[in-house]
């Protein structure tokens, strides 16, 4: 008899916990596909920024866009355009962004530059916001065959925690 009153209590107790067990999981995989949801990625190889480009970083206008994209994840957005220049220079650029982002608001976060065979990049970076926005301005030059290519990478983040 006590053997089977403790095989009927453990096949309840197995039963109880593999139900605990089907639930957990169930709302583990309901929580992940609700995240993939929440989770976008846009790009675009045309001349359009993304649409919820932030106003407090304005683009120069002189220089052309070539691609962009967005991404979204949980409330944070991350952003970026690439623009063209025939003939700017390293310094226009980073003193236009340096002056146009200390206009609204955000903090330097330091300038680096970077030299090889192939070109050179200058960059700077902003963060406003308690660092929940962070935006970065890079400048490079690809050289090859007496061909220079001129490209601005412009970089947006905004955190959610």
């Amino acid at each position: 008899m006590k053997k089977l009153i403790a095989l009927a209590i453990t096949i309840t107790m197995v039963g109880a916990f593999s139900g605990c067990f089907k639930t957990a999981v169930e709302n583990a995989v309901n929580s992940a596909i609700e995240d993939a949801l929440e989770e976008s990625t846009v790009s675009s190889g045309d001349s359009t920024a993304p649409t919820d480009w932030p106003s407090d970083f304005p683009m120069n206008g002189d220089w052309a866009i070539s691609g962009s994209s967005s991404s979204s994840s949980n409330g944070s957005v991350y952003l970026s355009v690439t623009q063209t220049c025939d003939d700017c220079t390293a310094d226009e650029v980073i003193n236009y962004y340096k002056e146009t982002m200390l206009a609204q608001g955000w903090t330097d976060g330091g300038t680096s530059t970077y030299s090889d065979e192939w070109g050179d990049s200058t960059s700077i970076s902003f963060n406003k916001d308690n660092y929940y926005k962070y935006a970065s301005v890079d400048y490079s030059t690809w050289e090859y065959e007496g061909y220079t290519d001129i490209s601005i990478y412009l970089s947006y983040s905004e955190y959610s925690y």
